[in-house]
């Protein structure tokens, strides 16, 4: 507990000890989950010394006080985010500079800073709605009408569009591919196969969309050799 020496309340206090100058001092505990605050008053010298607390006072704060696991969650959210973020902006300018830009498929386009609503509250609002081919997972029906832009006949029907049967196809071949959509993965496909495919960190230390360069210790060492 530390202790604190007060100011005297009024000017008797200093200039006239004898009349039974006092003397506060104030003690703070402050815990983990809980504070304590003591207010000491004395008077007199010696064996006519007096003590008095006029404040005793105990706080138990609750559980979740300064909770660091929401703020942790949103952080790490956020990081996450931007890595993604770095990933996708360097696979389109792969496709770019190789002359396939038509193939890049943009998401949402979600505004950079929130704005105000008719409610009074601000919200981040939609901007620009994301490509079709990106976000669906799965060719629509023969026939089927489509909100999206997506084709229902029957090539359009047998367009593959997830993710993940687009990496098997990639690695497959062309026969595969033929097989299961009637034709190669046109280059859009070949765009959103990788695209899903880089969303995942993986373990190489060395990825291109990095922010900062990591270097090893082993490799520090030999570099140095």
């Amino acid at each position: 507990m530390k202790e604190y020496l007060l100011k005297p309340r009024n000017e008797l206090d200093v200039a006239l000890p004898e009349l039974g100058a006092v003397r506060r001092i104030l003690a703070l505990d402050l815990g983990i989950g809980s504070y304590g605050i003591a207010l000491q008053e004395r008077a007199g010298e010696g064996e006519a010394r007096q003590f008095k607390f006029p404040v005793v006072r105990s706080c138990t704060l609750p559980g979740d006080w300064a909770e660091l696991k929401d703020v942790r969650t949103t952080r790490r959210m956020w990081r996450t985010r931007i890595a993604h973020k770095q990933r996708e902006h360097w696979l389109r300018q792969v496709f770019n500079e190789t002359g396939l830009d038509a193939a890049v498929l943009l998401g949402r386009q979600i505004s950079s800073s929130k704005v105000l609503q008719n409610d009074g509250t601000r919200r981040y609002v939609l901007e620009k709605p994301g490509d079709y081919r990106l976000e669906r997972e799965f060719p629509p029906k023969v026939g089927e009408k489509t909100r999206d832009g997506a084709t229902s006949d029957e090539a359009g029907s047998r367009t593959v569009f997830c993710g993940a049967a687009l990496r098997c196809l990639l690695l497959l071949g062309k026969e595969a591919q033929i097989t299961v959509q009637g034709r190669v993965l046109d280059p859009w496909q070949v765009f959103k196969a990788l695209h899903s495919a880089i969303q995942k960190r993986g373990y190489d230390p060395r990825v291109p969309w990095a922010r900062t360069v990591s270097v090893s210790k082993t490799e520090a060492d030999e570099a140095q050799i």
